[in-house]
């Protein structure tokens, strides 16, 4: 699977330190949030819900009691579904908060619930909050833990089918922390103090696969991670450090550095839900007393696959199909095709690289386009189509032997670095202002430098593997060299892309508070 970018995103809740807050569910266009009662100081209950925008806007408190919400999700229509382990009740509500219906009593029947109490640890057993999940289809799947089963509802909350037994064998339930449906698949992890392991089932309850012995000592510890599913497939663990990402086979794909740290909080994570566009929202804070704040951030996610059905404006992936040298010949035919099924047209360059490096020591221009495949380069190029361009490397390569590696460069509409801006609050003398959420540093500009020289850009040269200006304020400076950007090379392509560095003031209002930056330094730069 191709790794997707992931940034810490300016969405964020933030309600007064007196609101515990555990428990969440995104829809397209709403949060909604569980608020908690105290019981003790290490125990409490969510027992009401908050609404807010998809933007962070407080909207309005929900009306209803609970007794203590164990899961939450929304629909494809974006109805919130809530369980609610002491009341063993199953409820709906629609966008506004009007109760749609309400199902369910304790006990072991159909559409009956109990709540696990022998097996699992009091301290884990109010704390948990995953008992809930809708898959794509609008099923209702419930992790009836007490009885050690699945239970499966309509939309409409008619009772459909229920699977499971209990024991510690492959396929079997015992001491249950949650559940997650996606794709025609549910996966149930057990309480990580009790066991640790994790499962994945058919729909109708067919065991398919698992990790975990119960041993601790896996491929992979669980350690109260709350996770959950995206709408693509990708089952995420938010750990208090570290988010951890595996696919439907169960195998680990990636991790995530972070959360940011939450002000005055330790990361702990209280709930953790997918929107359907399918960023990352989750709950961090201490989780023990009502006295602590706790605060909801967003982990925007970036697609780098192009076959996915969440993509949103997919960022064009090129590729080179072919390179083939033409007998007794210096031309190269060079195939390549710029994958992107939103855009039909594309900005495309190519660009050398001496004997598989990639610093700009290394870095080849490949000027000399003939039999008419100039035209296969510059802005306008037609998508998902393959095309030729053919190089007569002897024009533009000096060397009588070596490699050349080919990479073909696309970019469309949007600006080339990429940036998240968050905006920080008037502080003193400072005004508000917009700054990148993390720094941009040298292997960041390196792409940049790659892209102007493979498209020529006039104002600049290559020389011995520096970069050099050509004209203006810049002319004869050196730019760049191998893989820094100097001071002088900063300014030039900040000046291009319409931004400035950070000043010290500035700054210090970054480092002074927590406006949802993943980290900031003096290579921060701002917006105007």
């Amino acid at each position: 699977m191709p790794q997707d970018s992931w940034s810490y995103y300016n969405k964020r809740l933030e309600l007064p330190n007196t609101v515990q807050k555990k428990g969440i569910a995104v829809s397209a266009d709403s949060v909604y949030v569980g608020i908690t009662s105290t019981i003790s100081s290490s125990r409490f209950k969510t027992t009401g819900i908050q609404k807010f925008t998809a933007a962070g806007a407080y909207v309005s408190a929900f009306s209803a009691t609970f007794g203590d919400i164990t899961g939450m999700a929304c629909d494809s229509a974006g109805n919130l579904y809530v369980f609610d382990r002491d009341q063993s009740s199953l409820k709906s509500f629609d966008s506004a908060g009007v109760l749609r219906w309400s199902v369910g009593s304790a006990g072991n029947g159909d559409g009956q619930f109990t709540a696990a109490t022998s097996t699992i640890p009091s301290s884990t057993l109010v704390n948990q909050h995953a008992h809930l999940t809708i898959d794509e289809n609008d099923e209702v799947f419930v992790l009836d833990d007490g009885n050690n089963r699945v239970q499966v509802f309509d939309s409409q909350g008619a009772f459909k089918r229920k699977w499971g037994s209990l024991g510690t064998l492959a396929g079997q339930i015992k001491a249950a922390f949650g559940i997650a449906a996606r794709n025609g698949q549910v996966v149930i992890v057990d309480t990580p103090s009790v066991r640790q392991r994790v499962q994945a089932f058919t729909s109708n309850g067919v065991f398919l696969r698992a990790f975990g012995s119960g041993a601790g000592a896996d491929n992979f510890v669980i350690a109260n991670e709350r996770f959950c599913l995206s709408p693509d497939g990708l089952l995420t663990f938010c750990g208090s450090t570290s988010t951890y990402l595996f696919d439907l086979s169960l195998t680990q794909i990636g991790t995530l550095a972070g959360p940011p740290s939450f002000t005055g909080l330790s990361s702990n994570r209280l709930g953790a839900a997918f929107s359907p566009s399918g960023d990352l929202w989750s709950i961090g804070g201490s989780g023990v007393s009502g006295s602590s704040g706790s605060e909801v951030q967003c982990v925007e996610r970036r697609y780098a696959s192009t076959d996915n059905p969440l993509v949103r404006n997919v960022v064009p992936q090129p590729s080179v199909i072919k390179v083939a040298q033409r007998s007794a010949s210096t031309l190269l035919d060079i195939d390549y095709k710029v994958v992107d099924p939103d855009s039909a047209t594309a900005d495309v360059a190519v660009l050398g690289f001496q004997n598989g490096g990639e610093t700009l020591a290394q870095v080849l221009r490949i000027a000399t386009l003939v039999d008419n495949t100039s035209t296969h380069v510059g802005p306008g190029q037609a998508t998902n189509t393959v095309k030729r361009l053919t190089w007569n490397a002897a024009a533009d390569w000096s060397s009588t032997f070596g490699d050349i590696q080919i990479e073909v460069l696309a970019k469309d509409q949007r600006d080339l670095l990429g940036i998240h801006w968050i905006t920080a609050p008037p502080s003193g003398a400072v005004a508000s202002f917009s700054a990148s959420a993390k720094p941009v540093e040298d292997a960041d500009l390196l792409s940049l430098w790659f892209w102007l020289i493979a498209k020529g850009d006039p104002a600049i040269s290559l020389v011995n593997g520096e970069v050099k200006g050509v004209g203006g304020a810049f002319n004869g400076q050196t730019l760049a060299s191998g893989i820094a950007t100097t001071a002088q090379g900063r300014a030039f392509l900040f000046g291009r892309l319409g931004v400035r560095a950070i000043t010290t003031p500035e700054l210090s209002v970054l480092q002074a508070g927590n406006y949802g930056f993943s980290s900031s330094s003096a290579n921060t730069i701002v917006r105007p």
